[in-house]
């Protein structure tokens, strides 16, 4: 368990203030003028604030700020993160802790001005662009962003082939696969990399036609 330090009589400010944590050294033994007392060395100092390079979603937000990891340098800004509070725990196990168990990270949630003490951002759209939330996490796009998604666009037949328009995000790289039947594994029709400036693929498929055929794209890495 985590040991209980207190009591502490009233709550930090949200604007920032000083925080310094000591640690008490031996007991002045008999024959010391001092006998019986227990002086105290300061081992750290915090002075935190709202503002950035600190993280500014802990501010009256219900987040709390926490360390990343415990043996870094504690005055240092990016040694810490805006997450839902953890009372009686030491800190996030990791920093890619998902307490709401909506399926994101909690740093990602709040490097996207997301809750993560909100399991129902999962489902919702911050960009209106058709992807949720949890499928922006998944595919590695940006939630905020409405050109930045992997969907595809639309599916059609060209000159005899199939023609796939998809949603890309730059410097990824994708597999498009088919299958006939599903039930019986998928083909790999093509891997590409999007270029660092694209944002939509088509591609082409020299599978020939005549049956029902299903398609789908793979973000690889």
């Amino acid at each position: 368990g985590v040991p209980i330090i207190g009591p502490f009589d009233g709550r930090l400010a949200n604007g920032g203030e000083s925080v310094r944590l000591f640690q008490p050294d031996n007991m002045q033994g008999l024959g010391h003028e001092d006998a019986g007392f227990v002086p105290y060395f300061p081992v750290e100092t915090v002075s935190y604030t709202n503002r950035e390079p600190w993280p500014s979603d802990a501010d009256g937000t219900g987040l709390s700020l926490q360390r990343k990891e415990a043996g870094k340098f504690g005055d240092e800004p990016d040694n810490w993160l805006a997450a839902a509070p953890t009372a009686g725990l030491a800190n996030a196990k990791t920093a890619a802790a998902d307490r709401d168990a909506d399926g994101m990270d909690d740093t990602w949630e709040v490097a996207h001005s997301l809750n993560p003490a909100n399991a129902a951002d999962a489902m919702a759209d911050a960009d209106n662009d058709g992807v949720t939330n949890l499928g922006e996490f998944r595919s590695e796009t940006d939630p905020n962003d409405a050109d930045s998604r992997f969907v595809i666009q639309s599916i059609g037949v060209t000159g005899g082939r199939v023609t796939i328009s998809v949603h890309v995000s730059p410097g990824r790289r994708y597999r498009v696969e088919s299958s006939d039947t599903v039930s019986d594994g998928w083909t790999k029709l093509a891997e590409f990399t999007a270029n660092l400036a694209q944002r939509l693929a088509k591609i082409e498929s020299d599978v020939p036609l005549g049956q029902a055929r299903f398609y789908r794209i793979r973000l690889v890495e």
